[in-house]
C-alpha cells in the first residue's frame, strides 16, 4: 500500500484564504490507451475554448485574471510566465492544435480547455517521500522537459516538490519537470486542479470528480479524490501498490 501525504503550505492559504487544490489519485492505469474519443474531446474543448476567448479575450477573462493576482502576489509574474491555464488559452487562441502528449495529460489538457483551470499531474512511482505546494528556500532543483540542465527555483517562488527537493513543477502551476512526468508508462498517478475564485471549493469537487470519470472510463484506472482546504491543509492519499 502506498501513502503519500499531500500538503499545501500555510502561507499560501494565508493570502489566498479561498484557493483549494482538488486532487485525484489513480492507480491500474492504462495510459497507452487509443481510445479516439480522447483526441476528439481534447480537439472540440481546444475549439470551444477558442471561441471564448475570440469574445472575452485571455487577459480578461476572469480566471486567466485570478492567476496573473495570484503570481503578482509571490513575485512571479515577470509578462512571460504564464500560468497554465493562461498559456493553454493563449494556444487557443492562436488556433493551433493542443499538442497531444499521452492519455492522460491529454484529459487533464481537456478538463483545463473546458473549465479554463491549470491541471497538471505526477507519476506517483518517481515521487520520493510526500509532496508539498509551498514555498522555495533556493535549494531545491529542478530539471525542465527537453533538457539534463538543473536549475534551482529562487527563494520565495511557490514550488510543488517532494521530499528529496525535487521540483516538480514550478511558480505553481508554470512549468512541469522531468522528475515525476507522467508518461506513458505511468501506472499510478497524482493530479491536480487548481482552483481560486470566481470558483469554488464546489466546483473544485465537481470538476477533480469529472477527471477521476475519465480516468476510470478511457484509462481503465481505479481512483480516489480529496480536497485541499485552509481548513484541510494536507491529506493523506492511499492507493495499492
Amino acid at each position: 500500500m502506498r501513502r503519500l501525504v499531500d500538503r499545501v503550505d500555510e502561507a499560501i492559504f494565508a493570502r489566498f484564504p479561498e484557493y483549494v487544490r482538488a486532487v485525484v489519485i489513480a492507480w491500474d492505469v492504462d495510459n497507452t490507451s487509443r481510445d479516439p474519443e480522447i483526441a476528439m474531446r481534447l480537439s472540440e474543448a481546444t475549439l470551444q475554448a477558442q471561441h471564448i476567448v475570440a469574445r472575452q479575450g485571455v487577459t480578461t477573462h476572469a480566471h486567466v485574471a485570478a492567476w496573473r493576482k495570484a503570481y503578482k502576489a509571490f513575485g512571479m509574474w515577470d509578462g512571460r510566465s504564464y500560468s497554465a491555464v493562461e498559456a493553454l488559452a493563449r494556444r487557443a487562441r492562436s488556433g493551433k492544435p493542443v499538442r497531444r502528449i499521452n492519455p492522460l495529460v491529454d484529459l487533464m489538457n481537456t478538463l483545463s480547455l473546458l473549465h479554463f483551470v491549470p491541471v497538471g499531474g505526477d507519476d506517483v512511482e518517481r515521487i520520493q517521500g510526500n509532496v508539498a505546494l509551498r514555498q522555495a528556500t533556493g535549494e531545491e532543483v529542478f530539471v525542465p522537459f527537453n533538457s539534463e540542465e538543473q536549475v534551482s527555483p529562487p527563494a520565495g517562488e511557490v514550488i510543488y516538490v517532494d521530499d528529496a527537493g525535487r521540483v516538480m513543477c514550478r511558480k505553481w502551476n508554470w512549468r512541469q519537470g522531468r522528475f515525476t512526468a507522467i508518461t506513458p508508462q505511468t501506472r499510478t498517478a497524482l493530479c491536480n486542479v487548481d482552483i481560486l475564485p470566481p470558483l469554488s471549493q464546489e466546483d473544485g469537487a465537481r470538476l477533480v470528480a469529472q477527471l477521476a470519470e475519465w480516468i476510470e472510463v478511457f484509462l481503465g484506472g481505479r481512483t480516489a479524490t480529496a480536497l485541499i482546504t485552509a481548513s484541510t491543509p494536507q491529506v493523506e492519499l492511499t492507493c495499492p501498490g
